[in-house]
Parts: structure tokens; sequence; C-alpha cells
């Protein structure tokens, strides 16, 4: 996709510096998806703005107004959980729709068009993506019950019912749960994304041949696609930790005000559109450096083989008279 073949990070970097319309409309399509709990979201807020919690609430985090939030507003809450699940499935389509699209395009890296490209190289893919993460969601349910869920149901059951809360072994097994399990999703969130780099690239047709490929990429080299997916994950919340914290401190009072807190944190949404599309352009370079290369075999000929000539044929005379003709 690049030249020279650049590490991964600043394959990452050309990819945002080149493909900022790519983001912006991975943000747009995103942000269009999300819009369905905009109406439930405002008629759950109108008790919170009215209510005595708002200023505490918008200066931090306040465990003793959210604790009341359930009990004062049970029956906002009841109404705006449907609509928010929905937003968050149409979401999740969205994503995996998309991504493919993503894919395909920065391999290509054509800036432009963006939304024809994108739509029209994830539609043939979004079958397959689809497939690879319900398999993606089981393997993470799996390896996370058993190198996460089941030492901690251990360390409990031997720390007894009668231990007090903030026991050793329940420090030490709440530590081993955020760990181990930060450790097996981010492994297996490195073979489900090289398996849609699989499809995408054409190396396999089907889910299950995605992550055959997806296996021998990371052979011996797992770690550093794991600390790759870290930096660009972390890099993507430090983004949003300090637009959260802008729009915590304008905190808005007036119309105009809101319209400038929306229009800030849309802007935080799109550095998160772009730091995807860093994570991808970084992915595909340290996919690329670790593809099979082809060696020629062994029985070939590597000296060339210089054809004899063709020996010249003989000259014919046609003026002379033929031995079998009757006519001299």
């Amino acid at each position: 996709m690049l030249n020279n073949d650049p590490s991964p990070l600043a394959a990452g970097l050309h990819a945002v510096r080149r493909h900022r319309r790519l983001a912006g409309f991975l943000w747009f399509a995103l942000t269009a998806s999300s819009s369905l709990t905009l109406g439930t979201l405002s008629f759950l807020n109108r008790p919170f703005d009215e209510g005595p919690f708002r200023e505490s609430i918008m200066r931090g985090w306040d465990s003793w107004a959210m604790s009341a939030l359930p009990a004062f507003q049970d029956r906002e809450l009841k109404m705006f959980f449907p609509v928010f699940i929905l937003s968050l499935v149409m979401g999740l389509l969205v994503h995996l729709f998309l991504v493919s699209g993503v894919v395909r395009t920065l391999i290509a890296d054509i800036p432009r068009p963006v939304v024809r490209r994108t739509v029209s190289e994830a539609a043939g893919l979004f079958r397959p993506t689809f497939f690879a993460f319900i398999r993606f969601g089981i393997t993470l349910a799996f390896w996370e019950a058993v190198l996460a869920g089941i030492p901690y149901a251990i360390l409990h059951k031997i720390e007894g019912k009668d231990a007090p809360p903030n026991g050793p072994l329940s420090v030490v097994g709440g530590w081993w749960v955020l760990v181990m399990g930060t450790i097996v999703f981010l492994n297996v969130l490195a073979r489900f994304d090289l398996a849609r780099i699989a499809l995408g690239r054409d190396d396999a047709s089907g889910a299950r041949g995605a992550y055959r490929v997806a296996k021998e990429r990371l052979r011996g080299h797992r770690s550093s696609a794991v600390m790759l997916l870290l930096f660009w994950i972390v890099v993507g919340f430090a983004i949003q930790a300090a637009f959260t914290n802008l729009g915590v401190a304008m905190n808005p009072q007036t119309n105009a005000a809101v319209f400038l807190f929306i229009l800030v944190r849309q802007i935080g949404f799109f550095m998160l559109a772009l730091t995807w599309v860093g994570l991808w352009g970084s992915l595909l370079a340290w996919e690329k450096t670790r593809r099979p290369v082809a060696v020629p075999f062994p029985g070939w000929r590597t000296t060339p083989v210089i054809a004899a000539a063709p020996e010249a044929a003989p000259l014919v005379d046609f003026a002379a008279p033929s031995p079998e003709s009757p006519v001299p």
C-alpha cells in the first residue's frame, strides 16, 4: 500500500493524513446510526436538568446522584433502554459493514471517491465478516471464562463467604480478572481484525479460512500485533477523555452553548474515526510484512538454456525441370 514498506505506526499516520475523507464518512455513518436515541435521550434528561443533582454530576462522577437516578426516573429509564439497545445494534452492524470497505479502500490507497467505493466494497464482504464476528464473540466468551472467570471463582471459593469484601484474595482476584481479561480481549481482537484483513485481501473466502490465515500471521509475532492494537486503543481513549473533560468544563447553560458543546463533541468523534483509520493502516502494514514470500522451486533451472539454431533448409532451384516431369 505504501512505498518502501515503512513501520506500522508510520503507515498508520500516513493513512490518517491521506484518508481524511474516509474518516469523515465513517464518522457520519456511525453518528447517523446513533441518532435514534436523541429523542429518547432528551426526554430522559429533562427531569435530570431540573433536578438537584445536575451541578454535582457536571463537575464529575457522583455515586449518590447516579444511584438516585434509577430511583427517581425508573419509568424514563425503562423507555430509554430499548431504544438504546436498538441504537447499539444498529451502530454495530454499520461498523461491521463499513470496516470491510475501509480495509479495501486502504489497500487500494485511493483517497476518492470514498462513499461509492467503501459501500460497494463492503457489500460483498458483509456476510463473511458477520460470521467472523459471531466466531469472535464465541471465542472471546470461551477464553474469558477459562482464563479469567474460572481462576476468579476458585479464589472466591477459597476465600469463603464470611471473608471481608476487600480481603487479599478478593483484591488479587479483581486484578487477575482485569489484567487477564484485557490480555485475552486484545489477543482475540487481534485475530479477528487480521481475519477481516484476510477477507479484504481475498486471502480467504469465508470466516473459517480467514481465521486460519490470521492464525498463521500471528504465529511468532502475537505480542507486536497486540501492542499495536493497544497503542491505537490508548490513543482513542486519550482523545475521548480530553474532549469529555473539555465538554464538562464548558458546562453549557444556553442553547448556543449547548450547540457549541455538541460541535466540540462531534470533533472529538471525528478524531476518533481518524484513529480507526490509523489503526487499520497500521494493521495492513504489519500484515504485509508477514505475508509469505514466493520461493522458486528447487528443481527449476537457474541458468538460461540456449536453444540450438535450426538447420538451414536446402535451396531449391524452381527454374530447373523436375526429373519426374515428362516435359523437359
